[in-house]
């Protein structure tokens, strides 16, 4: 192969294809066709008629045709002739039809198929029509030969597969299994309740002879209920710890599987596994996942139910569970099988509460302790009287996060023009404020630093939180008021008041219809002060809130507790996602509607008393509201 330069009619210098005359290198010509001269249609028909053309060769679909022109006055360097040879694509087929029919009548013509590397993905294509969907059917033939063997095999195992899950067992969470873990019962600070409850089972698993002696049998399980963050797993690995079992820690949502026995069959794995060390206790976290009742529900129910038979089978069955013991943890009791509850599988239900003031102070103490900065100038009693209603975990939450805040006021502290030297002679503590601060992000959200605000919407907002906190400041043998502020947050809280009910109200939970009627006219002091200010038709939706509150307390009294005018014995049962079909006897629409008009008729009385209340001390919400715009934040009752 040479190239040669030519000359165009048009004096350009244009490179071309030049080919020896070589009959054996025709069948290649298609693969070069990119470096050959183009020439149009209509020039080649011109060459064809007038016999100028030694050869044409025509692709399969006629659309493609180079053409071999014999050029007498150029010679290689033997004397031979050089071809000249052109590429046309043809876009008409007609015009192709024609060339063709003009080229057999005056050259010699080839038609030539497509090399094989333009052939490679129609290869493929073919291939994969039929070779997918015979991989596709293997795989299905497959699954339902591994279905059936595990629907038929009573120990759960696969032909040709190892027993413990096969190809389903692959890419799914494994159980946690320790042999010892590193906690204690002392570890636990919360009810001292729960903690002989516990104490008592762990005697039972430690001086076996002598309980056995007496003719008392070994609980085979124990299910501990509670909200979370109440420390159920704490206690169960603390149960494992005081008698040296191996602890065996898993989901109940590891057993949910979309094919049906799979779930059974990964119960049977781990009572196996727990057989095999023994003695060993089996904590079985979030038990409602598949030991909800039979009967309900649609989606996947046939393995569901397969799976919670199979766990009531290995719990109280023909097995030997000899040395095993089965903690199960839930928040959702009322949901589980009544076979599950029975005594024989689960023998004792233990109630994990929340920590009361004693034991809030307990836990905060044991998480300040373990700090290695210290905590200066802080009330425990004070700051647990502050959280009701957190849980174990919530309280743990709350000191490391004042933690945080102490090492980044540390951190600023030395950056901030006081150099290292200074910063290294600063004490590492942890203040009130630190905890203070951190009560509050956890309470209210993140504080906004820059308020951007207007003076006429800070005024409204200081006046609609100084109508809750005057309105607390009213009863003080119920609730103590504790701060007012306006600082906005990002989590949408323009402002907020925090107050507390006295602890032996909240401890002794005696609660009142007084106390209630008073806890919703504080829902609507912020409301009922924008209309002493602003007029009925300018109130914010910032009451929103509010109302939603104070409503859903009055719906509470009357139909739960009985504080009606006239329906004192009526009863009715809040409807929740575990039961959601009323029970039997339930009260009918017709007293249902009664009972709306008397929470209606709580709220609208509550309101108007206090309307009364703020209009009668307006200017002492006035000269509050000044005090409060400009100090952003009033602590303690300022009334």
């Amino acid at each position: 192969m040479k190239f040669f330069p030519f000359f165009s009619s048009t004096a350009t210098f244009i490179t071309i294809f030049l080919i020896p005359k070589t009959h054996a290198f025709r069948p290649y010509l298609y693969n070069y066709k990119n470096y050959l001269q183009t020439e149009e249609p209509s020039e080649l028909l011109r060459k064809l008629q007038n016999h100028q053309v030694k050869e044409i060769i025509v692709s399969s679909k006629m659309d493609e045709v180079i053409s071999i022109e014999q050029t007498p006055q150029i010679l290689d360097q033997t004397g031979n002739q050089i071809e000249k040879t052109y590429y046309t694509k043809i876009n008409n087929p007609l015009f192709s039809k024609k060339i063709v029919e003009t080229g057999m009548e005056t050259t010699q013509i080839t038609f030539m198929e497509k090399p094989i590397l333009d052939r490679i993905p129609e290869t493929l294509g073919t291939i994969s029509s039929w070779v997918f969907p015979l991989f596709f059917l293997s795989f299905v033939a497959r699954t339902v030969y591994n279905y059936i063997q595990i629907s038929n095999d009573p120990m759960g195992g696969m032909a040709g597969m190892p027993r413990g899950g096969g190809m389903f067992r692959q890419g799914q969470d494994e159980f946690t299994m320790t042999p010892q873990t590193n906690l204690s019962l002392s570890s636990w600070s919360g009810s001292p309740e729960i903690f002989n409850e516990c104490y008592e089972i762990i005697s039972y698993l430690k001086d076996e002879k002598l309980y056995r002696e007496a003719g008392a049998e070994l609980p085979k399980g124990i299910l501990l209920e509670g909200l979370p963050g109440t420390g159920k797993t704490l206690l169960a690995k603390a149960i494992a710890s005081e008698v040296n079992a191996t602890f065996i820690s898993l989901v109940g949502s590891q057993f949910v599987e979309m094919f049906v026995g799979v779930g059974a069959q990964r119960v049977r794995e781990i009572f196996r596994t727990a057989r095999d060390n023994r003695p060993c206790i089996l904590f079985i976290d979030e038990i409602d996942a598949i030991g909800k009742a039979r009967g309900k529900g649609t989606a996947f129910n046939d393995e569901r139910e397969q799976t919670l038979n199979q766990l009531l089978s290995e719990m109280d069955g023909f097995q030997d569970n000899e040395g095993i013991l089965v903690i199960g943890a839930t928040n959702l009791k009322d949901s589980l099988d009544a076979a599950l509850l029975r005594p024989g599988r689960f023998d004792r239900i233990i109630n994990v509460p929340l920590p009361d003031l004693k034991s809030r102070e307990m836990i905060l103490q044991q998480y300040i302790d373990n700090k290695p900065w210290k905590m200066v100038n802080v009330s425990v009693a004070n700051l647990a009287s502050m959280t009701a209603g957190f849980s174990g975990a919530d309280l743990k939450n709350l000191v490391n996060e004042a933690t945080i805040h102490a090492v980044r006021r540390f951190r600023d502290s030395g950056y901030n023009g006081l150099g290292l030297a200074k910063m290294a002679t600063q004490k590492k503590t942890i203040t009130e404020k630190d905890l203070s601060d951190a009560l509050e992000k956890i309470m209210v959200g993140i504080i906004k630093l820059n308020d951007t605000r207007s003076l006429e919407l800070k005024q409204r907002v200081a006046l609609h939180e100084l109508g809750h906190a005057f309105m607390v400041a009213q009863y003080p043998h119920y609730f103590q008021l504790q701060k007012i502020s306006i600082q906005s947050s990002y989590s949408g809280v323009g402002g907020y008041t925090m107050f507390k009910a006295h602890d032996e109200i909240t401890e002794g939970g005696m609660y009142t219809k007084d106390f209630f009627e008073k806890r919703i006219q504080i829902a609507l002091g912020g409301k009922a002060c924008e209309e002493v200010f602003y007029g009925k038709q300018f109130v914010s939706l910032g009451a929103s809130r509010d109302l939603e509150e104070a409503n859903h307390l009055a719906k509470q009294m009357i139909e739960q507790y009985g504080m009606g005018t006239g329906y004192w014995s009526v009863y009715s049962r809040p409807t929740n996602n575990a039961n959601p079909v009323p029970p039997l006897g339930d009260i009918s629409d017709a007293q249902k509607s009664i009972l709306e008009k008397e929470a209606l008729m709580l709220v609208t009385k509550a309101y108007h008393e206090t309307l009364q209340l703020l209009e009668k001390n307006r200017e002492i919400l006035e000269k509050r509201r000044d005090l409060l715009i400009s100090e952003r934040t009033i602590f303690g009752n300022c009334f």
